[in-house]
């Protein structure tokens, strides 16, 4: 969740004392459009508005010291009947916000305003997170806390915010996985970050492949929405895209969406894969040392579906199309094998 910068907090602080300009809420509204926590704040404060009451601004038109602050917050306290030691603690650490709250507070409105935004709307608690690894070799299921259905093929790697009240379920995804969403109540988006994309969605069914500087994203059911530092895309059921570091979003082919999955019912599909990465997937998938030997020209494609039940059916099947040889390693802890050509 991204922080509240100055120029929104002085927005705010006018629309919670009624002094909002027609062209500062102008402004307001072209900021919510792109950013739905600030359209979540902004609901809050009007509702603080309706709650709080007016208070004398004449009394406090003076600099705002670290005991004001604590008395507004107290007085925040008494109108919302809450606690606040914990809010009052963290007001104490940061002197950052003891500054902004002295800049901001020409009333005492401006003082409650800010208080609560900056230590209850917006906390600076990182969220936690939890770690789960499938292995080279391993095809892992999870059920995460939310109820939705996670399958990674092997060597990924997921992390899932579980920071209670969060406003989205987060995850971050190293490697492969369909995501089964569940639909929750309250409407909380599901998002899935990589190292290149933003994928948002509310209860899908849908691939995600993040290897290297590549992400691409199949979708099997329901929409999905792809979004990059300069692009956004709304894909539907049978659509997909690739997105490499610094060039434009790809569409991918309706073969290659119904195919994404295929991993997990024990199948290895490529279309017009450069042979060394479809050799890597090999060798994820088998846990094993794959290399190319002899007379190779390094531009090999390879497309098709291989039954992944078995490494040496694998490369085999390879084989016969580049008219290559398999030859065992039988040094070594791990197995390895050269194609040979």
């Amino acid at each position: 969740m991204k922080e509240i910068t100055p120029s929104e907090q002085e927005l705010l602080a006018h629309l919670f004392d009624g002094s909002l300009s027609a062209r500062e809420h102008h402004m307001l509204e072209e900021r919510m459009r792109g950013d739905a926590d600030l359209a979540e704040t902004v609901q809050t404060v009007r509702r603080l508005a309706e709650i709080i009451p007016p208070v004398d601004t004449d009394a406090v038109r003076v600099a705002v010291t670290e005991e004001d602050t604590r008395a507004a917050w107290k007085r925040v306290e008494a109108r919302l009947g809450r606690p606040a030691s914990a809010a009052l603690a963290a007001a104490e650490r940061p002197r950052a916000t003891i500054y902004q709250l002295r800049w901001m507070a020409a009333a005492a409105s401006v003082v409650l305003l800010a208080v609560f935004l900056s230590l209850l709307l917006r906390p600076t608690r990182a969220p936690e997170w939890e770690t789960i690894v499938a292995a080279r070799g391993e095809i892992r299921t999870v059920t995460l806390g939310d109820g939705s259905r996670v399958t990674m093929n092997a060597d990924s790697r997921l992390e899932h915010a579980v920071t209670r009240g969060a406003q989205a379920r987060l995850v971050r995804l190293e490697g492969e996985a369909r995501f089964d969403v569940a639909s929750e109540s309250d409407g909380r988006a599901f998002v899935v970050e990589t190292g290149e994309a933003h994928i948002r969605v509310l209860g899908t069914e849908f691939s995600v492949r993040a290897r290297g500087e590549v992400t691409s994203v199949s979708v099997h059911e329901g929409r999905v929405a792809v979004e990059t530092a300069t692009e956004a895309r709304e894909l539907a059921p049978d659509e997909a895209v690739e997105v490499r570091r610094g060039e434009p979003v790809r569409a991918l082919t309706a073969e290659v969406a119904r195919a994404a999955d295929d991993w997990m019912r024990g199948v290895l599909t490529f279309q017009r894969v450069p042979l060394a990465d479809a050799l890597a997937d090999v060798a994820r998938t088998f846990d094993a040392d794959i290399a190319l030997s002899g007379s190779w020209a390094g531009t090999e494609t390879v497309s098709g579906s291989f039954p992944g039940h078995d490494v040496n059916e694998v490369l085999g099947s390879l084989c016969r199309i580049y008219a290559c040889q398999v030859r065992t390693r039988s040094a070594g802890a791990g197995r390895g094998f050269d194609l040979v050509r």
